[in-house]
């Protein structure tokens, strides 16, 4: 059987027979038969029409639905232990954070002068602190812990901070925390 075929004989206004349906039918839902060949076939059918016996033939054609794969029902995964594993590892890590900040403090002020090295981590808090008290007008802010501290800038001058991943080059600001 050829989909051109039966193409001609619809648009001769000949009726199809119940394999020629069949035929399109299932090849035409298998992929087999282009878009534009069952559009041909569509509009001669829109055009001469098909008679009670070729629509039965076409509603009695059975469709067949995709069947999905039932799965068994479970219980919602508990992720509460991991929650909390990820959590004491970031108070953990954290704290390791504070202690290194703790040890740039020397008698209450962070002098960039006097660091010999800085990681990238606590170059983004300190720099963070450091905006924020330049921020303020009074020069005055606390850190995300809650302690006050103020920015002194009495005795500006260029200086290169060593850091991790190179030299840092700015004012050296004091951060000078309120006891």
């Amino acid at each position: 059987m050829n989909i051109l075929d039966i193409i001609d004989k619809k648009q001769n206004n000949k009726k199809l027979s119940k394999a020629e349906i069949e035929y399109f039918v299932k090849e035409y839902t298998a992929g087999n038969i282009p878009d534009y060949q069952a559009a041909a076939l569509v509009m001669a059918i829109y055009i001469n029409g098909m008679d009670e016996e070729e629509i039965t033939y076409y509603a009695l054609e059975p469709r067949t639905r995709v069947a999905t794969v039932k799965t068994k029902r479970q219980p919602a995964q508990d992720y509460n232990l991991e929650k909390e594993q990820q959590r004491l590892e970031i108070l953990e890590h954290k704290q390791a954070q504070n202690e290194k900040l703790k040890s740039y403090i020397q008698d209450g002020v962070v002098d960039f002068e006097k660091i010999d090295t800085l990681d990238g981590e606590s170059r983004k808090i300190l720099l963070s602190w450091l905006s924020k008290g330049l921020n303020d007008i009074s020069k005055t802010a606390k850190t995300d812990d809650g302690r006050d501290f103020y920015i002194d800038d009495s005795n500006l001058k260029t200086i290169e901070v060593k850091c991790e991943d190179g030299i840092f080059v700015m004012p050296s600001y004091r951060i000078c925390f309120k006891r």
